[in-house]
């Protein structure tokens, strides 16, 4: 009998010709997930083929919605002027809608692949005493960060269009009330409309959670399978780290209890459960002293201190900072606060503690 392993590799090569052929999406061999260069690599490779389906369809949307909103607008009714941004609005959610099955085909492909190479390179790099095949856990992971990011990404094109349709708005009758013509609030609004086509370090930030994930969650399912009872979370520590894995870094987390909260996250489905389930941590000056403070939203908006931040390391390179009034170990552990990303862009890991 084959074993699984094959079988799901070459069911993953056929997956990738496909996605060759049809979407001349280039699937390139899986890199070590664990490692920092690889997981650049990784992170990189999936930017960029999402930039390279988005791209072009954000592209052609911003420059149709410029052409939609270059309109006489002293000169018609208010009925009409409303009709316009709201036709402008729409031409960027279906830009969105075009883009996302070929987006969700790149995750889906990727997450497979991040979650393959985790399990792989876990169980060589710390002799863990696993099976090389994926379990259903690991698949329900890959099912979980695909869907779980092309929900986000889908919710974020319902954004895009509010922000521009309300920034059309006021483009129109702050020109008005100014007395601009035609050429004047066209151009604005034409202008305005070029955010339709998000940057290309909004998909750098994607990728790179969106990766995080997957390997975080196939990684804590390893240890527990092999018996490995805790893990040190384990930040980069260069110039770009945040004061928020600068805090993190060097801390120790069970194992089981990771599990146990990730096993919550992949039974849900809406995005503000998952974020109120597992929430990042946020910066910001305290009203009080003017003091940093790291901090995470829950769920009804309120917001829970992690700790105060005495001297920021951010900048500098081996350097965690310091912090005062920190939660413990066990308060972050109830706060779902112990596994990567923690943030946007996030690119710490853990590793396991014998």
């Amino acid at each position: 009998m084959s074993d699984p392993a094959d079988l799901y590799e070459g069911g993953a090569r056929a997956v990738e010709e496909i996605l060759r052929r049809a979407f001349r999406i280039d699937i390139a061999k899986d890199d070590d997930p664990l490692g920092k260069k690889g997981f650049v690599v990784i992170v990189g490779r999936v930017s960029r083929r999402m930039q390279k389906i988005a791209g072009p369809i954000e592209g052609k949307a911003a420059k149709k919605a410029g052409e939609k909103l270059d309109a006489d607008w002293p000169n018609i009714k208010a009925k009409k002027r409303g009709n316009l941004i709201q036709e402008a609005g729409e031409i960027v959610e279906a830009a969105g809608e075009r883009a996302l099955p070929l987006l969700d085909a790149i995750l889906e492909t990727s997450s497979t692949a991040i979650v393959r190479g985790t399990r792989r390179r876990a169980r060589a790099k710390y002799k863990l005493s696993i099976a090389a095949s994926l379990t259903d856990r690991d698949e329900r992971t890959a099912e979980h960060v695909r869907a779980s990011n092309t929900m986000f990404i889908r919710d974020a094109y319902g954004t895009l269009r509010e922000r521009l349709s309300v920034r059309a708005r006021n483009i129109v009758a702050d020109g008005l009330e100014k007395g601009l013509g035609r050429e004047d609030i066209s151009a604005e609004l034409a202008d305005a409309m070029k955010s339709a086509r998000r940057p290309d370090s909004y998909w750098d930030m994607i990728s790179t959670n969106f990766s995080n994930r997957a390997r975080t969650f196939t990684h804590v399912h390893a240890l527990e399978e092999a018996g490995i009872e805790a893990y040190r979370y384990d930040a980069v520590l260069d110039e770009v780290t945040s004061d928020i894995c600068r805090f993190m870094h060097g801390k120790v987390f069970n194992v089981g209890k990771a599990v146990k909260r990730q096993q919550r996250v992949l039974e849900l489905e809406e995005p503000e459960d998952i974020k109120a389930t597992m929430p990042w941590v946020s910066k910001a000056k305290r009203d009080s002293d003017g003091k940093e403070i790291l901090y995470y939203e829950t769920k009804g908006g309120a917001r829970r201190a992690v700790a105060v931040v005495d001297e920021s390391g951010e900048g500098t390179k081996d350097d965690t900072g310091s912090f005062s009034r920190e939660m413990s170990t066990e308060q972050l552990e109830r706060a779902g606060i112990s596994v990567p990303p923690l943030h946007g862009g996030c690119r710490s890991t853990l590793t396991p503690v014998f």
